[in-house]
């Protein structure tokens, strides 16, 4: 899962903010341009599952859900609220689903605004994601309760987040844990 900064909202967001009342009456054309600056804000990753992305290959998260049980359509709007992950898994069976596809609107455990939670984190090759944080694990054996159903993505994303790890962010590399 990767970090990121949501300090300050686009003005180009800003703008489509106030035609609307709710992320859900936004028009795809002004859901573009949103979706550029998500990409951009996340070096092109994954907010997930760290895997590059386009475009084409992305749609616009929310943290909070808009929808079902944990939904709040007061924070579809909130630029803090978006994110853009990778929607590879669209068409693919349910239990192989990942990020977005995958995690509906059940609530996360993890806050990927919280550089703390990311600190906290660890990779294993299969793509499950770890946490030192007990209050954020599974029956204390540390693997997260929400996470891993949508990240347990092919051994190619596992790599790839190890290769991230250790190539650029060589501070964040022994936070993979092997096993």
């Amino acid at each position: 899962m990767l970090y990121i900064d949501k300090s300050r909202t686009p003005a180009i967001f800003a703008e489509v903010k106030r035609t609307v009342a709710n992320y859900d009456e936004l028009h795809e054309n002004d859901k573009t341009p949103l979706k550029r600056v998500l990409i951009a804000e996340q070096g092109a990753l994954c907010a997930y599952c760290m895997n590059r992305i386009t475009e084409s290959t992305s749609t616009i998260e929310h943290y909070i859900p808009r929808h079902g049980e944990h939904g709040d359509m007061s924070l579809s709007l909130e630029y803090s609220n978006l994110f853009a992950v990778c929607n590879y898994t669209r068409n693919a069976p349910k239990k192989d689903k990942t990020c977005d596809d995958a995690r509906g609107d059940t609530l996360l455990t993890v806050d990927p605004r919280r550089k703390a939670d990311i600190e906290k984190l660890r990779y294993k090759l299969d793509g499950t994601i770890l946490s030192s944080d007990a209050a954020r694990s599974s029956h204390n054996t540390g693997e997260l309760s929400v996470l891993p159903s949508f990240t347990k993505s092919t051994s190619k994303s596992a790599n790839f987040c190890f290769s991230m790890l250790s190539t650029h962010w060589g501070k964040y590399a022994s936070t993979l844990y092997i096993g």
